[in-house]
């Protein structure tokens, strides 16, 4: 390898690095000052209704914070759910 490769390898991995860096900062940054409010009880509701979910679909909420929009369609209306949070409340 020549030395212009070498170094374009290194700023390619810096420029990347940087990138993530500030992906990162900003991503939990806005996590850390936007309050978390709960869906409340008659908005699920309408939203499950909303849906209309049909027998053998699945409810998929995707970072679904408490879990409240799944608890409620599980529960209440006994579809099948999924729900992904990297982050709990």
């Amino acid at each position: 390898m020549n030395s212009f490769a070498v170094l374009a390898i290194v700023f390619i991995n810096v420029a990347l690095l940087g990138f993530a860096c500030f992906v990162f900062w900003f991503t939990f940054r806005a996590m850390r000052t936007v309050p978390w409010i709960r869906t409340r009880r008659f908005i699920r509701k309408t939203l499950l209704e909303l849906a209309d979910v049909q027998p053998g679909e699945v409810v998929v909420d995707l970072g679904s914070g408490d879990g409240s929009i799944v608890l409620t369609a599980a529960q209440e209306f006994q579809h099948k759910v999924w729900e992904s949070n990297n982050f709990v409340f």
